[in-house]
């Protein structure tokens, strides 16, 4: 995909100021397939400017560009517009499980770091090329558990994993700051910590025997939780909350 260069002091600019000063490249990834908002949906009923819609929700408001209506970007302009390589306009849904324990010793002792105790946490790689991730993704309507953490999960254990989803905590729920995000589709993100207190934990035991790579060329492991660890930024915030929530070194 590519992006145009834009004015940087205007990015994230508030979508109050005039729509002139920052056009933005038009991005729409598979055109194929137009998701939710694709294509003019809405024809205004007069005139060629632009016509704003709210509906009391910023998560909710339109733009109205010629004939088309699209959600615009809650935080802003980001000076891509369409949907780039995300799936739909407006908001792009994900669930991200933050898959927790803490960190042993051979002796089964709690390691710490400056007093604090220390977490591993469950991590996915799905290329080479790719950082290490949370094991979820994007979370179609209806659907409890998000296509790529099934392919992480054995199917006898899907039922078993939501279970532990609603009896987890969530940490957090709203925007996501992602680099696919565009001026008219976004990420919004839940995030629930799962954590794992005793290692005879039997869920514990039971996830460990059911993870499995849906292909070659993926892999997955516990790792050390700390500010160093090898996971791509977005998924760092997330997990730097689960660590405060539980006192834990990071």
């Amino acid at each position: 995909m590519h992006r145009c260069g834009i004015n940087i002091e205007m990015k994230g600019d508030p979508w109050r100021q005039a729509q002139q000063a920052l056009g933005g490249c038009l991005l729409c990834a598979g055109l194929g397939s137009e998701g939710r908002w694709g294509g003019c949906t809405t024809r205004p009923e007069a005139g060629d400017g632009i016509s704003q819609l709210g509906f009391g929700d910023p998560m909710e408001q339109v733009v109205v560009e010629g004939n088309c209506l699209r959600k615009r970007n809650p935080m802003g302009r980001t000076g891509l517009r369409g949907r780039g390589d995300l799936s739909y306009f407006g908001p792009n849904h994900t669930l991200q499980p933050v898959i927790t324990r803490w960190r042993r010793s051979l002796d089964g002792a709690i390691c710490r770091k400056n007093v604090k105790k220390m977490l591993e946490v469950l991590v996915v790689k799905r290329g080479p090329s790719e950082h290490w991730m949370l094991p979820g993704g994007s979370r179609e309507p209806g659907e409890m558990l998000p296509r790529k953490l099934k392919q992480v999960l054995r199917r006898e254990f899907w039922s078993s994993f939501e279970s532990l989803l609603t009896q987890g905590m969530e940490v957090y729920k709203g925007y996501m700051d992602d680099p696919r995000n565009t001026d008219n589709a976004w990420i919004e993100t839940v995030a629930v910590s799962i954590h794992f207190p005793d290692q005879s934990d039997v869920e514990l035991k039971r996830l460990n025997s059911h993870l499995h790579c849906y292909d070659e060329g993926m892999a997955i492991r516990w790792q050390v939780v700390d500010e160093r660890i090898s996971l791509c930024d977005n998924h760092k915030v997330i997990l730097q909350k689960v660590a405060a929530l539980f006192g834990a070194y990071y």
